[in-house]
């Protein structure tokens, strides 16, 4: 069976999302494991309402968030750490990122507000703080944030393309293509 983590829940305890944890036990032990783009074979059920779908949501978050304690396990397969990280940021990253804009915005309104400072008091400099402007390193977060959106929808839609049985599956190129584009 799988550790329990030390400590109480949230964090600690019995693991609650198990699937990329005993994948990456399995691999220490010495098996191959896959993870194959296919969705026949899975018996898992969509939940019947919202409050039973909110709950497996909010279970599988908290068990991706207790994957923080298993990247410390002797042993795992640099690959298995990386698909722990990615299953902790698919929870942690939108309010990491939020607190970011919000953050940044602040700033930003503040300075619309009370405007530049070109002589901080009590400095006593010769010479104005004059304002900065970071137009690479803008344009470099705006196309990041572009890629992180875009690049998984646009390797998906090329892979259907690919696959005759998967396209004819979307409706065909041109319907997988408008529907790509209105996304």
């Amino acid at each position: 069976g799988l550790p329990r983590l030390p400590g109480s829940a949230p964090l600690g305890g019995d693991i609650l999302s198990h699937d990329f944890a005993e994948a990456a036990f399995m691999r220490r032990a010495g098996f191959q494991v896959w993870l194959l783009p296919i969705d026949r074979g899975s018996w898992e059920e969509i939940p019947s309402n919202l409050i039973d779908y909110a709950a497996r949501d909010r279970r599988w978050a908290q068990g991706n968030i207790q994957h923080l304690g298993l990247l410390r396990a002797r042993g795992l397969h640099w690959l298995s750490r990386v698909n722990l990280v990615c299953g902790v940021l698919a929870y942690v990253a939108s309010p990491l990122w939020l607190l970011e804009l919000v953050l940044s915005s602040s700033v930003i309104i503040l300075q619309a507000l009370h405007g530049h400072q070109y002589f901080v008091p009590g400095s006593h400099g010769l010479f104005p703080s004059w304002p900065h402007y970071h137009d690479g390193e803008i344009a470099a977060l705006l196309s990041l944030t572009g890629v992180v959106l875009f690049l998984p929808k646009v390797l998906a839609a090329v892979l259907a393309l690919l696959d005759p049985a998967l396209r004819r599956g979307f409706g065909g190129a041109l319907r997988l293509g408008a529907s790509v584009l209105l996304e």
